[in-house]
């Protein structure tokens, strides 16, 4: 019976469930790929709530409005990247099904219709996908806000299950502008198609550009020598130059595209020559099959390439770059509050409590504990007193610029007060002993090496001292921005009774550490502000690096895993469509005598090798790189490099594994049909 014009929406509706349901298998990747876009946009969009979590403190406004704004760019940034990702996808779809509709329109269904048929599928599959999306995306959030508070060191007791409002509506108003684009594109693929353009659309192939063999050779050759000055432009020892950044991803990049152009080529002279493997029972039948889909297909998997290449250094280098703005967390701010003086011959010599006194400004009300420590400098001490003979440095310790630089003398009374304030043990030192204090990543191995190895005194201001101490002391004696400089000397006393101090501190511990006692010490202090003080807060500095690591630790992830959706789905949508293309090929196979666990097992190892061919060379691209610039990262960062990299290859397998399994059974079950 011929198709009526009139159709009701209820036969139209119908239609578009029974259709759905009849290809549920077909319609797999795309709705994996739907799925982890929502799972990724709504954890995204969910960032400014937990941002929201390090809020409360008047100064760190600012900071989490900036951090919102970063948010906000990169949100559009990774939405069109998934925008496209859709589209590509529906794209491979539409080619899937071009000959069934070809048979509505023999059937006298117009292509208005089907287009109407087309948003109903779209709209049943993507609303779908939008609610698992969403399910599985809160639950992933509720997981992301525990760690955020942990990184604070926070504890929540008001702590329970939520759901981000605003990022749900973000996320479906883009998901359903998605849709909308996807639909205009439909329209504008059916309408531009003639009837026997729709049936004949399986017989069409792709074709390949570069034919010539002998070139691809040399071509192979060439794309070798590419790759590796592109490996090389990038410097060891310092961040890379925007050009030669520039040049590097030219030459690579071209040099991939020129290797994918070439390889099958290449590869298939080598196999030729070995007759025993190649014409052992299907291989003959595989190799060439492989080859010509490589041809055909080069452009595609140099994108898939640099996507998966582009994910291995963005999720683990971020990351860990990221990280580098908490790891000194503890070092840097043992204390509430630390208002600090630094004195020079403009300023008055009174004491930070004098100041404070003369001000009018009583902090008694807010603090638990308090107390004064001053630093002093001397001619005698130097830091090329502590770089002996025989001191290796590794790249990470950049000391040969300041050897002349005084390194900062601490009173043990004030020290031990210090410490005891943290709730920490005080030391030793008799009459004519020092001891050496450092919590600076950058010059712990350079006092380490002293402290083993040294035997003379030091003439500090007359006095003669001898080491005291047999390891390295780590404590934190302020709150700062970060935990740097050359250390402390700690001397007794009477060393410094000829002294002024360089620099004052007086550390503050609130009666409870929160915003609400954070803020109040802040408008106390605030109400004088010219005295020549500087006020830090361990809550504002604390919330100013998560702010950061939070921001940029979520733009790395969820950026490389969006690209690697994009590669794992852009290659299985290839496979899948090429497996519908061989059906006819197999057929003649099994005619021929060719077994069926034989013909199964020329699929599964025509994937793996297809799938595996783009990951093993971006694994190659990433191991270079990787070498390249490890030196840098652990200049900017301490954290573990390879623990984010071994997290991040877990993710890549899993994901890109995910598509691989999909692409066996859907290519399996297109042969079967």
């Amino acid at each position: 019976m011929f198709y009526k014009k009139n159709t009701s929406d209820k036969m139209f509706n119908e239609l578009a469930v029974k259709n759905v349901k009849k290809s549920l298998k077909d319609y797999a990747i795309y709705f994996i790929t739907l799925v982890f876009g929502v799972i990724l946009l709504y954890t995204f969009n969910s960032i400014e709530d937990h941002i929201k979590l390090l809020g409360g403190s008047a100064y760190m406004e600012g900071y989490i409005a900036f951090g919102r704004g970063i948010i906000l760019f990169a949100s559009v940034f990774i939405c069109m990247i998934f925008g496209f990702l859709i589209a590509y996808a529906n794209n491979f779809f539409i080619k899937r099904r071009k000959r069934e509709f070809g048979v509505y329109t023999v059937l006298g269904m117009n292509k208005r219709d089907i287009n109407k048929l087309m948003i109903k599928e779209t709209l049943t599959i993507g609303l779908s996908a939008l609610i698992i999306g969403l399910i599985i995306g809160i639950f992933v959030a509720q997981g992301i806000r525990v760690i955020t508070l942990n990184m604070m060191n926070i504890e929540d007791n008001s702590f329970r299950f939520s759901i981000s409002i605003l990022a749900m509506i973000k996320t479906i108003i883009f998901f359903l502008l998605s849709l909308y684009f996807v639909n205009i594109f439909n329209k504008r693929s059916i309408k531009k198609h003639s009837l026997i353009d729709l049936l004949n659309a399986d017989k069409k192939n792709e074709k390949s550009i570069i034919t010539n063999k002998s070139s691809k050779i040399y071509l192979f050759l060439i794309s070798i020598i590419l790759i590796f000055i592109g490996y090389i432009i990038i410097p060891k020892d310092e961040l890379p130059s925007w050009k030669k950044f520039l040049a590097s991803s030219a030459l690579i990049g071209y040099g991939t595209y020129l290797l994918f152009s070439s390889i099958s080529d290449f590869i298939i002279n080598i196999v030729k020559n070995n007759k025993i493997i190649y014409y052992k029972k299907l291989n003959l039948f595989i190799i060439n099959q492989i080859s010509s889909y490589i041809k055909t297909i080069n452009v595609a998997l140099t994108v898939i390439c640099l996507l998966l290449f582009s994910s291995m250094v963005i999720i683990p280098f971020g990351i860990s770059i990221a990280k580098s703005s908490t790891y000194d967390l503890k070092e840097a701010t043992p204390f509430d509050a630390s208002i600090s003086k630094y004195y020079n011959e403009y300023t008055d010599k009174t004491s930070i409590n004098d100041n404070l006194k003369r001000e009018g400004i009583n902090f008694k009300s807010l603090v638990s504990s308090s107390g004064e420590l001053d630093k002093y400098e001397s001619k005698d001490v130097k830091l090329n007193k502590f770089v002996l003979n025989g001191f290796k440095a590794s790249k990470y310790t950049n000391y040969k610029s300041y050897l002349n630089d005084n390194v900062y003398l601490v009173g043990l009374s004030q020290y031990n007060q210090a410490l005891k304030q943290q709730g920490i043990k005080g030391i030793n030192l008799k009459e004519d002993e020092f001891a050496i204090n450092c919590n600076s990543y950058e010059y712990k191995e350079l006092y380490t090496y002293y402290i083993k190895n040294n035997k003379d005194k030091l003439n500090i201001e007359g006095f003669k001292l001898k080491l005291g101490q047999k390891k390295l002391y780590e404590n934190s004696i302020a709150t700062e921005q970060l935990a740097t400089g050359f250390g402390e000397i700690i001397v007794p006393d009477k060393v410094l009774s000829k002294l002024s101090p360089r620099v004052s501190y007086m550390n503050f511990n609130y009666i409870k550490r929160n915003n609400e006692y954070d803020n109040m010490f802040m408008r106390e202090y605030q109400k004088h502000q010219n005295n020549g003080l500087s006020f830090l807060s361990k809550l504002t500095i604390d919330g100013e690096k998560i702010t950061m690591d939070t921001v940029l630790t979520f733009i790395a992830v969820d950026l490389g895993i969006i690209l690697l959706i994009s590669a794992g789905a852009v290659l299985a949508l290839h496979q899948i469509a090429q497996s519908s293309k061989n059906k006819n090929r197999f057929k003649l196979l099994r005619d021929m005598g060719a077994t069926k666990g034989e013909i199964k097992k020329s699929v599964i190892i025509q994937v793996l090798v297809i799938f595996s061919i783009p990951f093993i060379v971006a694994l190659i691209h990433f191991s270079f790189i990787a070498l390249r610039i490890r030196d840098i990262i652990a200049v900017l960062t301490t954290v573990n490099i390879l623990k984010a990299i071994a997290i991040t290859m877990v993710t890549i397998l899993v994901i890109y594994g995910i598509y691989f399994a999909i692409s066996i059974v859907e290519s399996l079950r297109t042969l079967e049909e």
